[in-house]
This record gives C-alpha cells, sequence and structure tokens, in this order.
C-alpha cells in the first residue's frame, strides 16, 4: 500500500487554494487531496510548518481534506489504516507552499473609451491596476449581454503592496456598448470597476500597426479581411504590403527554422545510431578478446580441483563426525557395562572348553557312554562359548569370529489332506481316492514339496518367495472300465514371515501367488475298440494360504498350515481346501 500512495501523490493531483496571512479571518480555505485506496478504512493526514516546526493532525474517510493555513511553507504525508485500525502504510514527505492572497486594486482607468476599426480586432486598454499576479484574470463584462471577453496584462512591474502592477490590458474584438472590468486574483479577491463606455471611432484610413514588435498581431487572414471592408487607397495598400512582406518573412523564417530542426534532429539521431553501432562492435570485439585470451581447460581444471578438494574437505568432517558418533557410544556403553564381570565370563567358558579338550584326549579308556557325555558337555561349553562370543565382540571390536548362522533358505517335503469346497463333480467322478476310503468322495491326500527362499529381513519380519509343488490321484474303476487322474500342481507364492514372540524360533508365514495344474487322465475300457486312451489337460489355479513355522534347532524346521486353491477348469471351476504339515531342512 505504500507504493500506492506514494504513486497516488505523485501521479495524481492535490489542490492548493491561496490565502492572505489573516486568511483565516476571510474564510480562505486549502483543499488538500489524492486519489483513492479501495483498501484503506480511513486515511490521517499530517501538515507541518516548516518555519515553526508544528505539527498538525487530520482525520478523514474520504480522499482530501479542507484546511484553513497561514501563508508559509509546509509538508504533508497520509497515513492509511486498514478496516483493523491498523497503520498499513505511510508517504513520504511532500512540501508545498501557501502563498498570501492578494487584494487587486483599480488605481486608475478611464470611463470612455473610443475604439477604432482596428481595435475591434484587438484593443490595447489603458488603465493602473496592482497587486496582481502571474495568474490573475481579467475580464470585461457587457452589462447588457452580459458577453465576457478574456484580456491579458500586456506590461507589468513590481508593486510596492506586494505582487505585480501594469498600466495596460489586451482584449481581443471589443463592441460597442457598456462594459465593467472585472479582476481575479488566484486567492478568490477580485475587484469590479465602474462602467465603461466603448465607442466607435471614425477613420479615413486603416490604421496598421505592423511596425512595432509589441504590437505586432496580424496574420494574412486578418489583413485580408481588413481590405474587403473597403477600397484601401495608396498609403493603405503600401501599409498592406509592407504587412504582407513581414507575414511572409515570418512565414519562411519559421519554416527554416522548422526544417533546421528536423535536420538536428535527424543528425542526432544518426548520431546516436552509429554511437551504438559502435559500442556494440566494441563489445562484441571484446568479448571475442576476452576468450581468446582466456584457457577455459585451466579454468575448468581449477574448478574441478576446488570440487575435489571440498569434496575431500567435507568427507573428512563426515569421518571425524561418525568417529565421535562411535566414540562416544563406546564410552556411553561402557559407563553402562561391568566390562570386568564380562571379561570374567570369558575367562571361565575357555576354561570349561580346555578342560573338555583334556579331559577327551586323556581319557583313550574310557567307555563309549562316557565319551558321549563329554561330547554333549564340549558341545553345551561351545554353545556358552558362542553366547559370550558375541558380548565379547561387542566388548573387543578387534575380535573376530566365523559367521556360521544359517541362511533363509527353507527345504520341505510333507503330506497334505485334499477337502473339495465346491463343485465336486471332479472328486465325485472318481469312485476311490487314492489313499482315501470310500465313504470320503470329496477328499484325498497329496505329497508336497516347496522350497522357501526369505532373503529380506529386518526387525521381526522377512520377505521372499516360495516354489511349492503337489502331487494326488484321483480312480474309479468297474466292470467296463477304469480311469486314473493324477493331477501335479506348481505354485509360486510371495511370503511374507513375521516372528511369534522373541525366541526368533517361531515364525507365521502369509503367503499368496500364481499356479499352474497338470491333469493326465489315463483310462482303460474293456472294450477291444477303445483300448486305453491318455489324456493331458493344463489349468491355471490361484492360491492363498497361512501357515506356522517352528526351527526348534538351526537347522530343522516343521511348519503347519492350511492352503486355499482355485483351479479356472472350464464349466467346472474348483475350489480345495489343504490343511497340510511339513518337515523340512534350513540351509
Amino acid at each position: 500500500m505504500v507504493n500506492k500512495i506514494k504513486a497516488y501523490l505523485t501521479a495524481g493531483f492535490f489542490s492548493l487554494l491561496f490565502m492572505t496571512l489573516a486568511g483565516q479571518e476571510h474564510g480562505f480555505k486549502q483543499k488538500l487531496s489524492w486519489q483513492v485506496d479501495k483498501n484503506a478504512f480511513r486515511y490521517e493526514v499530517e501538515i507541518q510548518n516548516l518555519s515553526s516546526k508544528s505539527n498538525s493532525h487530520y482525520e478523514t474517510s474520504d480522499n482530501f481534506i479542507e484546511v484553513s493555513l497561514k501563508a508559509g511553507l509546509y509538508q504533508y504525508r497520509v497515513i492509511a489504516y486498514d478496516f483493523l485500525d491498523r497503520k498499513a502504510s505511510v508517504s513520504s514527505w511532500r512540501s508545498f507552499t501557501v502563498e498570501k492572497a492578494l487584494q487587486p486594486v483599480i488605481d486608475d482607468m478611464p470611463n470612455n473609451v473610443a475604439v477604432s476599426e482596428k481595435d475591434k480586432l484587438s484593443f490595447d486598454f489603458d488603465v493602473d491596476v496592482s497587486s496582481i499576479t502571474e495568474e490573475t484574470e481579467v475580464l470585461l463584462v457587457n452589462t447588457a449581454t452580459n458577453k465576457v471577453v478574456k484580456g491579458e496584462f500586456e506590461i507589468k512591474k513590481e508593486s510596492d503592496g506586494g505582487g505585480e502592477k501594469t498600466n495596460q490590458v489586451v482584449f481581443p474584438k471589443v463592441e460597442e456598448g457598456s462594459w465593467q472590468m472585472k479582476i481575479t486574483n488566484p486567492g478568490g479577491l477580485s475587484v469590479t470597476s465602474e462602467e465603461i463606455s466603448v465607442v466607435s471611432k471614425k477613420e479615413d484610413a486603416v490604421e496598421l500597426a505592423v511596425e512595432n514588435p509589441e504590437t505586432k498581431r496580424y496574420d494574412q487572414k486578418i489583413i485580408e479581411e481588413v481590405l474587403k471592408k473597403k477600397e484601401p487607397s495608396k498609403k493603405e495598400k503600401e501599409e498592406v504590403a509592407r504587412a504582407e512582406e513581414l507575414v511572409r518573412a515570418e512565414e519562411e523564417k519559421r519554416i527554416a527554422e522548422e526544417k533546421a530542426r528536423a535536420e538536428e534532429e535527424k543528425r542526432i539521431a544518426e548520431e546516436n545510431a552509429r554511437a551504438e553501432e559502435e559500442r556494440k562492435l566494441a563489445k562484441e570485439q571484446g568479448l571475442e578478446n576476452w576468450q581468446k585470451a582466456t584457457d577455459f581447460e585451466a579454468l575448468d581444471k581449477i574448478y574441478q580441483d576446488a570440487l575435489a578438494k571440498i569434496e575431500a574437505i567435507n568427507k573428512a568432517e563426515e569421518e571425524k563426525r561418525r568417529e565421535k558418533e562411535l566414540q562416544k557410544g563406546l564410552e556411553d556403553w561402557e559407563k553402562q557395562t561391568d566390562i570386568a564381570a564380562l571379561e570374567k565370563i570369558y575367562q571361565d567358558a575357555l576354561a570349561i572348553v580346555e578342560a573338555a579338550d583334556n579331559s577327551l584326549l586323556a581319557d583313550d579308556d574310557s567307555s563309549l557312554e562316557e565319551k558321549l557325555a563329554v561330547s554333549e558337555e564340549k558341545a553345551d561349553s561351545e554353545e556358552a562359548e558362542e553366547d559370550i562370543q558375541v558380548t565379547m565382540d561387542d566388548v573387543f571390536p578387534g575380535r573376530k569370529k566365523k559367521d556360521t548362522s544359517p541362511s533363509n533358505v527353507f527345504v520341505f517335503l510333507g503330506n497334505g489332506f485334499l477337502i473339495n469346497l465346491y463343485d465336486g463333480d471332479l472328486f465325485a467322478y472318481n469312485e476311490n481316492p487314492i489313499l482315501v476310503s470310500e465313504e470320503n468322495q470329496n477328499c484325498a491326500l497329496d505329497m508336497q514339496f516347496s522350497l522357501t527362499c526369505v532373503p529380506f529381513e529386518k526387525n521381526r519380519a522377512r520377505l521372499g518367495f516360495e516354489f511349492s509343488s503337489s502331487l494326488f490321484g484321483l480312480r474309479t474303476q468297474n466292470d467296463y472300465f477304469s480311469n486314473t487322474m493324477i493331477f501335479a500342481y506348481e505354485q509360486l507364492n510371495f511370503v511374507y514371515h513375521t516372528l511369534i514372540g522373541s525366541s526368533r524360533k517361531l515364525w507365521g508365514s502369509f503367503k499368496t501367488g500364481m499356479g499352474y495344474a497338470v491333469l493326465l487322465n489315463m483310462g482303460d475300457s474293456s472294450s477291444a475298440s477303445s483300448g486305453e486312451r491318455n489324456t493331458l489337460y493344463g489349468y491355471f489355479g490361484m492360491q492363498a494360504g497361512f501357515s506356522v513355522v517352528l526351527i526348534p534347532v538351526k537347522h530343522f524346521a516343521i511348519e503347519s498350515g492350511m492352503d486355499f486353491t482355485h483351479l479356472f477348469i472350464p464349466d467346472m471351476p474348483t475350489g480345495i481346501l489343504k490343511p497340510y504339515i511339513r518337515i523340512g531342512i534350513r540351509f
């Protein structure tokens, strides 16, 4: 908003009326205005008298104020407030002058004036007027018709009472009649004369004052109008010829001046264009010289070296910071840990291991049972050493330990129990499912194999993949034919393991994926024409399931769970629920 106020005060306008030193007695007011700012709720105007250094404050919701100030030098500024009555902006100080308003005075003037034909074109009125300024307005007002003719003060001099004075006023085209002269100063003070009678003066010839530079007011058109009024005499013709010559000379002089001015402007424009072109060429030449004198490869090498140094400094600072953090963490750990107690446990474990080794080597005649007992004790000692080793590695970072922990790769073998949930035609068609009694027509047993790999581990979760294979068969037989269907279902699953408890031995497994079922239908008919026939089919499937994986020891695992499989068999989509148990090895 500050910029707006400044722009309004600069590009806008303000009005100041002039007043006398006793202006307040006469009721003179000055009006100060500015353009409206739609964001302002109210304005505060501060006016300072530069002579007395006194300040006056005015508040308004309009975009102007009226004040009554004495003559002198002042400055003001406008402060805008928003609708929350907060000071939103303050303009810069701007100075102005309140001048003394003068009362014009008519000292002397004639009551009767005779005008000739030429005076009707331009009438010089002799009158003594004082206390006027450059902006004073002088008018002749016809008392009968109220016609107004505006005049100009011709000669001005300084007045004793202030302002200026003159003894001549020029009016154009004054007609016969009764007139009054009204003189008004910028402050609004005015004076009106008594009535002036203007009459026509008879002349035998036309007088043209073309030789007097102060009264040279005619052009060719006015001269022609004068000559049309009557047949001029020889003297008048000579006067007109001289006037026409002067007009022609003035016109030629004007044309010559305009031509010279145009040529000068053209010359200046050409010089400016030439200078601009020279500056442009000099700039291009300077850039070309700089490029020739500059070894850009050297500059690039300096730049690359600087970047390398900055990178080395940043890397060194980062290493120092990490070293300080590690040192601080080690100090905090040492403050919280009884290192002496840990060292004693470690030494006791080493002693136990060493004693077990010596006992096993010295007692060659021991019985097999004793050797097994010693071996088991040694194994327990190794486990104890391994448990201590983890802690000792933290205490002594320089000590190395062979990583013997298994990876998260499992191979399982097991059996499942297949339950047909919907569209039982597949199972019901076969009266004797393999490995299932005749009473369970919608069930069958299968053999399973799976390979699970969960390499991605973070905190209590593992992610990986599983390839599984399931094999089961369905058989039907009577006096006329026998039929056997062998199913092999291969599945690739996405696997997610989550830790159950805190021992890292029990995990929950969620899996889902896509698979493909291969169906081998082997039929044998007693009819000689039919004989044996074998048909191979293939169908896509989708599977999802949940299981629990138990890892009681390092390289052994047991998995038990339940899968759901949907087979996309045309006209016979089949859903199978499969609880299972598997035993596997962890690598």
